[in-house]
């Protein structure tokens, strides 16, 4: 950032505020978009996911105490891959706090039927007995989501993983197209 100076604040969208700002180097005027971290932080969560799958990696145990954050950089990181394993690699049976996130995740999506994913009745731990609760609109679950984040959200929690958003796909997503223009070189500003 010292290579700017910011001129003036142009405006705020749904991701961050955008700067007009001189280049120092080029001497050009640009536009310059602060981030939040939140989106920053999920695009790198999904960048980690999608380069463990490419190496048909699963953590499966993705949650707030496994991520880490270096705060100078803001760099998120995956953590803890004890429960790792690869793809087709039998699994132990769950643990009764596994059950209880299963339940969490039940209570949010809704229990899963033949209707959301066909073959859920035949999968080796299914239990006729699970609780039946209905899904709950992400609206609820996630108030100050953007539509765009509500899309990339509902497309991530889909039960049929032939019907889930994969994190290679969930990194096009427009909710990212801002982020993804910051990545690249800054505009030029008229």
């Amino acid at each position: 950032m010292e290579r700017y100076d910011k001129l003036e604040r142009v405006g705020e969208g749904t991701y961050g505020v955008v700067y007009k700002a001189l280049d120092r180097v080029t001497g050009a005027v640009v536009a310059l978009k602060k981030i939040r971290l939140e989106q920053l932080y999920l695009w790198q969560m999904l960048s980690g996911i999608h380069y463990c799958h490419a190496r048909r990696v699963l953590h499966r145990d993705l949650k707030p105490q496994n991520l880490l954050i270096e705060r100078a950089s803001n760099q998120l990181k995956l953590a803890d891959f004890g429960l790792a394993r690869a793809f087709g690699i039998p699994v132990r049976a769950y643990t009764h706090e596994e059950i209880d996130e299963l339940f969490k995740i039940f209570m949010v999506m809704g229990t899963p039927d033949e209707h959301c994913w066909p073959g859920v009745r035949e999968l080796p731990d299914w239990k006729e007995t699970f609780p039946k609760w209905r899904p709950r609109p992400l609206q609820e679950i996630a108030p100050t989501l953007d539509p765009l984040g509500l899309d990339l959200l509902s497309r991530m929690l889909v039960y049929d993983p032939a019907q889930r958003v994969t994190a290679r796909e969930a990194l096009t997503h427009p909710y990212f197209a801002d982020l993804q223009a910051l990545l690249q070189a800054p505009p030029r500003l008229g």
